[in-house]
């Protein structure tokens, strides 16, 4: 029978007790089984929208951020894995990530901009809105083809081998499960509050926290599933409510930088005109969401996170 071990560890202030429960099992077994799991959401999520060709359905909506979770851990439990097996999935997984990412971003970009195409805004965005059709058609054929390639590579037996050779590497007795989440986890969190306390005045700068911060989300995501749930609440809750902002910010400057290229390619006055029209109210969007953000984003918001954090390497430190 599996024996654990549980604490209890003084919370922050606003927070309630958390009780800690570490299931005593080797770090290989960990890996592989968050490995099945990212990995096969992924396989899953290929398979459902591979049979809903022609159509936009959750389940593409859902492929980006399944691979890039499928990548991360990867990249996190790479110690444990054959290497150039699972650089092949990695390259897999960001063809597909990057496939999907392109399909998605279009496909929201056109819903903003049907939107915005009532007769009360006074826009008239027939043509722009064509030109987004076009592309995500384009988009969607090209991610059908990495669908294609997913079965034509039989990318799901070599995850399945993947995941049969997983197994500590190292010298000398395999890490303890403690150890290894407290040395991935603090490099991980260091790099996101050093983002966090830049300069945000910029939208790259803004841009480059969401990244170190859906690292930081995935990378907890992992190792926090070996937790007490009370803990994946409180963490997950904070980590995922400043994403949501963030990524707020990022879809609005996604979408401007799109336009600002299409507008510098236009053939016609028209065209300029249009996407003009379309860029000011993307750029009066990405304004507000940045506002919303900066509002949102407290020294005690922050602080928050770091404390949770603090609780966490406390108590693995104990280990």
């Amino acid at each position: 029978m599996m024996s654990v071990v549980a604490e209890k560890v003084q919370p922050a202030d606003d927070q309630t007790p958390i009780e800690y429960t570490t299931p005593d099992r080797p770090l290989s077994t960990v890996a592989r089984r968050w490995l099945k799991k990212s990995l096969g959401e992924v396989t899953s999520g290929v398979r459902r929208a591979a049979r809903k060709r022609g159509s936009t359905g959750q389940h593409e909506q859902a492929l980006p951020m399944a691979a890039r979770r499928a990548s991360v851990a990867i990249e996190m439990y790479a110690e444990m894995l054959p290497k150039r097996r699972a650089e092949r999935i990695l390259r897999e997984l960001t063809l597909l990530r990057r496939s999907a990412s392109k399909a998605r971003d279009l496909d929201a970009l056109a819903q903003r901009l049907e939107r915005a195409d009532e007769p009360s805004t006074q826009h008239v965005l027939s043509d722009t809105l064509n030109r987004v059709e076009a592309k995500r058609r384009i988009a969607h054929a090209s991610l059908r083809n990495v669908f294609d390639r997913w079965k034509r590579k039989r990318l799901k037996r070599q995850i399945k081998r993947l995941l049969q050779r997983v197994k500590w590497r190292g010298e000398g007795t395999e890490q303890s499960f403690a150890s290894f989440a407290r040395s991935k986890l603090l490099a991980i969190a260091d790099a996101f509050f050093a983002s966090a306390s830049a300069d945000v005045s910029e939208i790259t700068a803004l841009y480059e926290m969401y990244s170190f911060g859906r690292r930081l989300q995935l990378a907890t995501e992992a190792l926090a599933s070996e937790f007490d749930p009370t803990l994946r609440e409180q963490l997950m809750g904070s980590i995922l409510q400043m994403q949501q902002a963030l990524a707020a910010v990022a879809n609005r400057a996604s979408a401007k930088s799109a336009l600002t290229r299409w507008s510098e390619k236009a053939a016609t006055t028209d065209d300029r005109e249009e996407l003009a029209d379309c860029l000011s109210h993307e750029e009066h969007a990405l304004q507000q969401s940045y506002e919303a953000f900066r509002v949102f984003w407290t020294a005690q918001r922050s602080e928050k996170i770091r404390s949770q954090f603090d609780v966490l390497f406390a108590f693995l430190d104990d280990r």
